[in-house]
This record gives structure tokens, sequence and C-alpha cells, in this order.
């Protein structure tokens, strides 16, 4: 007799999805897009001056958060400065910028909810 556990169905379940996603939509090192030698593929447009790979920052490193979420934003940045420029005004910092841009915004909100809350 086969005894199956919710975490055996569900790891099942995860893999048939990865599986039939497309190639853009999900991708896992273990499904797909790995070499036999488990490294890097070599990009096929070498010739473009565009960026590749971004990898994971947590929001807990500051400006360089803000930095990384700019470049996902910003195109055809040449420079820091360019990261930091938005509608002709460079901002001091990258966190500025992306409040500016609308990416971040403030906890004003939240702040005067708990306030209200508590009283």
């Amino acid at each position: 007799m086969v005894v199956f556990t919710l975490s055996t169905i569900i790891l099942v379940v995860v893999i048939l999805y990865i599986k039939s996603s497309t190639p853009g939509r999900f991708r896992h090192p273990w499904f797909g897009g790995v070499t036999p030698s488990k490294s890097w593929d070599r990009r096929a447009h070498v010739s473009s001056n565009m960026v590749g790979r971004l990898v994971f920052v947590h929001p807990s490193s500051g400006e360089l958060f803000y930095f990384r979420l700019l470049l996902c934003h910003q195109k055809g940045c040449t420079s820091f400065e360019d990261v930091r420029t938005i509608s002709g005004y460079v901002h001091p910092t990258y966190r500025s910028a992306c409040n500016a841009l609308g990416i971040i915004r403030d906890d004003i909100e939240w702040l005067a909810a708990f306030n209200d809350a508590s009283t």
C-alpha cells in the first residue's frame, strides 16, 4: 500500500506546474535552461549593452535595494546620475528617485491609520 503525504502531493503539483509553464514565466535551475555542466550559458546577443542578470538584493540593504529597483524600471541609463534622474531632476538618493517614480510609497497613511486605531 502506497501512502502519499500532503507534502508529496504538493511537490508533485509544483513540479507539474513548473514543467507546463513557459520558460519566460518561470525558470528554475532544475527544470530547463541549465546546461549539463550546471553552469551559466553565454548570452546569445553579446554585442548588446544591456544587463543580463540581476542578483537578489534584500530590502534592508538600503540604497543598494533602491538602486536595483531603479535599474528594473529606468531604460537607457548610462551613468549612476542618469539612474537617479527623474523628469530632468537629479534626486540626491535612490530612494527619493524611487518615490518620485511611484515605485515605493511613504508609510504616512499606515502610521495615521495606526494612530487613529490606537486612540
